[in-house]
């Protein structure tokens, strides 16, 4: 480079034409041999590899969350739930302020105006007396009435300001008419002010985000079918319908059924989008399949502390007879072309997709329709985690009801 780079210095400083295109000429016939012996002595670094693509790199656990992240942060749970109720309470009691405000107003006008004038009357002084000292100077001078009117400007400036308060304050954009009445007036406000409410219940109560989440779920699940499926054929299965296995694990009411399901739907998710095309009844076997799988490692035995998977529980078979403790338990998915983890700290459920599919008794074949023709065969391994000791943290799954 350093040859190259003075062979251009004096390119550019040298003075004629004719010797700066020879200069140039003969640096390209240098790089050219330079390339040509480089090629035939080592042709492996002139080729990309074709197995893998770049984008493959986002399909690593490098760019996806994790809980175990999220429990260490369980003091934000905290925060976030005593921000919650406190927000939903004065949010609330704000509306019933206004509206009892309102009402107030409504029940008699007259009175209220004059106590809202006196008001903006203020009191000067220079005292810090909150305007009191000022006020009883213009009372007792006459200026805010004379003799009984004096006696109730004096209590009236006793009396808050309902009216700034109310839907009726002036100078507010969404300031009702005054001349409404007081049923006029809860019919006018009955929905706004009942879907408020609501709003804020829907939020206290966890049903609201809840809501939210569900939503995001349904757009999650139609963005992992987008990267998950092969264009070539998304047409064709979005036409079929009754493709899908339904798990009856997630229909037990169960912790340990969910967790079940869980794995049971990551595996199948798996194996589907490895095959370029399969019916109806392939689609149901292999899940079949994977799911009487999953029933048979899924045990309490297995994973619990001491199993055959249990490395990294402390639940033991006993502890997992409780239904609740099961959603303490994790799982991590690893899809690789490595057979087995024998000799690992953590034994993983290690399998083909070929086997946790069925095998052939799911009309498929392992090399031909799963894997492709010279591929590899890819092995499923599930490692079972216990990211948490305790179901009591703030972002641990609350029941139905959202509440402890």
């Amino acid at each position: 480079m350093t040859t190259l780079g003075l062979q251009l210095n004096y390119i550019y400083y040298v003075g004629n034409r004719k010797y700066k295109y020879l200069h140039l000429l003969g640096i390209f016939i240098s790089l050219t041999f330079s390339f040509i012996i480089s090629f035939n002595m080592f042709p492996n670094s002139f080729y990309a590899e074709t197995t893998r693509s770049f984008t493959d790199i986002f399909n690593t656990q490098s760019f996806r969350g994790s809980f175990e992240w999220i429990y260490k942060l369980d003091w934000l749970g905290g925060i976030m739930q005593m921000i919650i109720s406190v927000f939903s309470i004065v949010g609330v009691f704000l509306i019933c302020v206004r509206i009892i405000s309102s009402l107030l107003y409504l029940s008699s006008k007259n009175i209220w105006d004059e106590v809202s004038d006196l008001k903006k009357t203020g009191g000067d002084n220079d005292l810090y007396d909150l305007g009191f000292i000022g006020q009883l100077k213009k009372i007792g001078q006459g200026k805010q009435g004379t003799g009984f009117d004096a006696i109730l400007g004096f209590i009236f400036m006793f009396l808050p300001d309902i009216k700034r308060y109310s839907d009726f304050a002036e100078g507010k954009k969404d300031s009702l008419d005054e001349g409404l009445s007081v049923s006029q007036y809860v019919l006018k406000i009955f929905v706004p002010t009942v879907m408020g409410i609501f709003f804020f219940a829907m939020g206290f109560n966890g049903t609201l985000f809840q809501a939210l989440g569900v939503t995001v779920e349904a757009m999650g699940t139609l963005a992992d079918k987008a990267v998950s499926q092969d264009y070539a054929t998304m047409l064709d299965q979005l036409v079929l319908t009754g493709k899908a296995y339904n798990f009856a694990i997630a229909k037990d009411g169960t912790e340990k059924g969910e967790y079940q399901y869980g794995i049971a739907r990551d595996i199948y998710t798996q194996v589907l989008r490895r095959l370029p095309d399969y019916t109806t009844n392939q689609a149901l076997s292999i899940g079949a399949a994977i799911e009487q799988a999953v029933l048979e490692e899924i045990t309490n035995d297995n994973i619990g502390n001491g199993g055959s998977y249990g490395g990294a529980v402390k639940l033991t078979a006993d502890d997992l007879n409780v239904d609740d403790n099961w959603r303490l338990l994790g799982y991590e998915l690893v899809i690789n072309t490595t057979p087995e983890y024998s000799d690992a700290n953590t034994t993983p459920i290690s399998k083909s997709l070929y086997e946790w599919a069925g095998g052939s008794e799911s009309g498929i074949t392992e090399g031909g329709t799963l894997y492709g023709e010279d591929r590899p065969t890819v092995y499923a391994h599930i490692y079972i985690t216990q990211p948490k000791s305790t179901s009591s943290l703030y972002f641990a799954p609350s029941d139905e009801t959202g509440t402890e």
